[in-house]
């Protein structure tokens, strides 16, 4: 195959081909495309190759806050991820333990990736999350069915180790987690066990549906945000679209009296 010709190349091909590839993509994939093509269209004005002006070409692809939906499973989804969790069979109470926290205190995968033994204070029934995504420590409650799936891991199942962090790997040498990853990979499972489909599932689809379930029960904005961890009350707003026995109390007649 021969080189292109990138001399040749103008700004209605390159808006051409940017409108081919929004059309494939969602919009966050299609804007590293296109930081992509702009790179290397400054590279080739350095070049010489193409005008130096040509990377202006590029369009921009609009992004705009709040306009999808947070990805969440149903109260009847979550009642089977958490009985599987209630019910682990043997060398799996660390899974349950990582999904309990995730789908009953909306942590993170790095944040429970990242938990210490120093960090669950059993006399005053709290854990200490610690600054991560949002550079923000907050404190959860350590419910009692979290509590006792960690008591379960940590006395029975949990290898003897030198390393602080909570959960470890399940083959030896026994090493902390290296990889939020592996926590999704692990969410995953345990949704397929449940049968629970959908795209993209993975770890986040679990403090969504955290958030989701908190604001439908009456909680405030507020509440959610300190139990995720948000710096900001515009993250938990998004929410609000969610909360469908709220937005039907505030939703205009239809013109004429049609329902």
């Amino acid at each position: 195959m021969s080189e292109p010709d990138w001399t040749a190349l103008n700004a209605e091909q390159i808006r051409d081909f940017i409108c081919c590839e929004a059309c494939k993509r969602k919009t966050g994939s299609c804007r590293l495309v296109i930081a992509a093509i702009r790179a290397f269209l400054r590279f080739l004005a350095a070049e010489g190759v193409v005008p130096p002006n040509l990377h202006r070409a590029v369009p921009v692809v609009r992004e705009w806050r709040h306009a999808s939906l947070p990805q969440h499973i149903s109260t009847e989804e979550l009642e089977r991820v958490l009985q599987i969790c209630r019910l682990p069979t043997a060398g799996c109470s660390r899974d349950a333990c990582i999904i309990l926290m995730m789908a009953r205190l909306g942590m993170r995968a790095g944040e429970v990736r990242q938990l210490n033994l120093n960090d669950i204070d059993w006399i005053e029934g709290e854990i200490h999350v610690r600054a991560g995504k949002s550079r923000r420590e907050r404190i959860l409650p350590l419910l009692e069915e979290v509590g006792k799936a960690l008591g379960v891991y940590l006395r029975e199942e949990r290898p003897e180790s030198a390393e602080r962090s909570v959960f470890l790997t399940l083959c030896p040498p026994y090493r902390p987690l290296a990889y939020s990853a592996t926590i999704s990979k692990i969410s995953r499972r345990i949704f397929e066990e449940a049968g629970v489909q959908g795209p993209r599932l993975g770890a986040h689809r679990l403090r969504h549906t955290v958030a989701t379930h908190m604001v439908r029960r009456g909680s405030s904005f507020k509440e959610a945000a300190d139990v995720l961890g948000h710096t900001s009350l515009k993250s938990t707003a998004i929410y609000a679209k969610l909360d469908e026995r709220s937005l039907q109390k505030v939703a205009l007649p239809w013109p004429g009296g049609v329902e």
